[in-house]
């Protein structure tokens, strides 16, 4: 092909300028790329069969896609949308192995007799919880067939995947402070439970710390 050798580099410079700038999945992001790579090597071609040199030939086909910020900002909302779905989906299937742990560990073992009172009082995260899986069940359904009823838009996929994150992080720190403050023989299974239950909420609050520093990039990459 026309476009190979001297003219590749060009073209592989603006795509990966483009990547640079896309915010989302890295499959997503893979795949807008790989497109782009095939639709820019067409343009060349066809610049090439008119005369162009194969430099002059990129140098076309680039004009015509456009300037990178341009081209990843026609992608935010596509971007947007699949991460905001492939980061409630994580919270989602993770959230009950973190939940499970805190609450074999806080709960007391009759709490069933003395209704829900007792197990919220025992977990005080357990409202941030049920926040927390709404926010995430929401962008599923706004992200799924049920979108032609619902109809949100990214910015507010993105916000709610934004409050999914909210939601985990002001819960972890609520439970490791609790578990700051209790003696050890007062928890129900302490010991070795007690280290997995923190060390998992605590690896979940740096995944949602990160979580919602890159949802508010998308937003922003939306909203120029």
């Amino acid at each position: 092909m026309c476009t190979r050798g001297i003219a590749e580099p060009a073209i592989e410079a603006y795509l990966d300028d483009v990547n640079a700038r896309l915010i989302g999945p890295q499959r997503t992001r893979a795949a807008i790329v790989e497109e782009l790579r095939d639709g820019l090597h067409t343009a060349a071609v066809a610049h090439h069969r008119r005369g162009a040199t194969p430099d002059a030939s990129v140098a076309a086909a680039v004009e015509e896609f456009g300037t990178a910020s341009a081209v990843a900002e026609a992608f935010a909302d596509e971007l947007a949308t699949a991460y905001a779905r492939r980061v409630s989906l994580a919270f989602l299937l993770t959230g009950p192995i973190v939940g499970i742990s805190w609450l074999l560990l806080l709960a007391p073992p009759d709490w069933w007799q003395h209704g829900p009172g007792a197990l919220w009082s025992s977990i005080p995260a357990l409202p941030l919880t049920v926040l927390g899986v709404v926010a995430g069940l929401l962008v599923l359904a706004g992200t799924s067939r049920l979108s032609r009823w619902i109809q949100p838009t990214p910015r507010h996929l993105l916000d709610m995947a934004t409050l999914l994150g909210l939601a985990c992080i002001t819960g972890d720190l609520v439970v490791l402070a609790v578990l700051a403050h209790l003696a050890v023989p007062t928890l129900t299974q302490p010991g070795l439970l007690a280290a997995a239950a923190a060390a998992a909420s605590l690896a979940r609050l740096a995944c949602s710390i990160a979580t919602v520093r890159r949802c508010r990039h998308a937003r922003s990459a939306l909203a120029s």
